[in-house]
């Protein structure tokens, strides 16, 4: 792996972390930051093919520490937007982590609408 990332030029201390857009617009550098001991962290992201309707996802579980439990990649077809590819996403998460009996986790993904729907209070 290292010999991976000083080919691709990216650091130890860059190599958890990754440009996003922050609450102005701007460019900034955002760290892989771990869950607290005992819990574990769920990354979930997805990419979808507008033209073809179909989707990849990723699921992938780290420890406090930051060591990989266990991942997942699918795809499926007929998908109808960007949207719902990041909800079967994380709808897949979702079963991993029970089908793996995970009691409690730290879910992270990138879709805002599908985070801000799932954290919000109201039930519509």
């Amino acid at each position: 792996m290292e010999e991976y990332q000083s080919a691709q030029g990216i650091s130890r201390e860059t190599s958890s972390s990754r440009i996003v857009n922050n609450s102005r617009g701007d460019k900034e550098l955002a760290k892989w930051k771990a869950p607290r001991e005992g819990v574990v962290k769920v990354n979930w992201d997805a990419a979808y093919d507008k033209k073809n309707k179909m989707m990849g996802a990723c699921v992938i579980i780290k420890d406090a520490v930051g060591d990989v439990l266990v991942s997942l990649c699918l795809k499926k077809i007929h998908v109808n937007s960007s949207v719902v590819a990041e909800i079967e996403a994380l709808r897949r998460a979702l079963k991993l982590c029970s089908e793996l009996n995970i009691g409690e986790a730290m879910f992270q993904g990138d879709a805002l609408e599908v985070v801000k729907a799932v954290n919000c209070a109201d039930e519509n």
